[in-house]
């Protein structure tokens, strides 16, 4: 899918643009089995999208006067236990810490419905599709480049996954609540790391 708002950035911020990390880790992953992985990984998809279009309808009238989109102007990374999410609007400073408490909003109400002994004692198990995730904030400049099959990607220091800090999980009803609540009050990633406190 083509994204004008991405092109635009390739072409005029070339190795510099400004851009918000969300690098969210599912505790646990790798330990599950596989077809267990799989259903998380649908679980999990299904809340990122569902948030994002949150966000979306939250800045409606910043996305119609820009023809943004933040289903298609967002690039979403696997990396491997998880996702990073880059949002490259930069007149938008709380994008990052906004989705995050959507995604944890999310989270709490999705574990809800699940009653696992394993679960709450580990924060993973192999009978349900629940997740508790762990949330690094990271704010700087990046280079975004498409790939040869013509998705959109992001390099540099800024989206090391390698480095990232994991912050505390978030999933249950404690912490939903309190990321919830300071999402839109809380500071504004600075640049380099911010360790989310839920």
């Amino acid at each position: 899918m083509t994204s004008p708002h991405l092109d635009h950035l390739i072409s005029t911020h070339p190795g510099s643009a400004a851009l918000q990390v969300v690098f969210i880790d599912i505790v646990g992953y790798a330990k599950r089995k596989r077809a267990m992985q799989f259903s998380v990984v649908n679980e999990f998809t299904k809340l990122v999208n569902a948030s994002l279009e949150q966000l979306g309808r939250k800045h409606e009238d910043y996305a119609a006067a820009r023809g943004a989109d933040f289903h298609r102007d967002v690039i979403r990374v696997a990396t491997g236990f998880g996702l990073a999410v880059v949002f490259t609007f930069e007149d938008l400073p709380a994008l990052a810490s906004d989705f995050t408490g959507l995604m944890a909003q999310a989270a709490a109400q999705h574990n809800r419905q699940v009653q696992c002994r394993q679960f709450e004692k580990n924060q993973w198990c192999n009978c349900h599709p629940a997740f508790q995730v762990n949330v690094t904030l990271r704010e700087g400049t990046a280079t975004i480049f498409r790939e040869m099959n013509g998705t959109y990607c992001v390099a540099d220091s800024t989206v090391d996954f390698s480095q990232r800090i994991p912050g505390r999980g978030f999933g249950d009803d404690d912490h939903g609540e309190m990321v919830g609540a300071g999402a839109n009050a809380g500071p504004r990633p600075q640049p380099g790391f911010l360790r989310i406190e839920l």
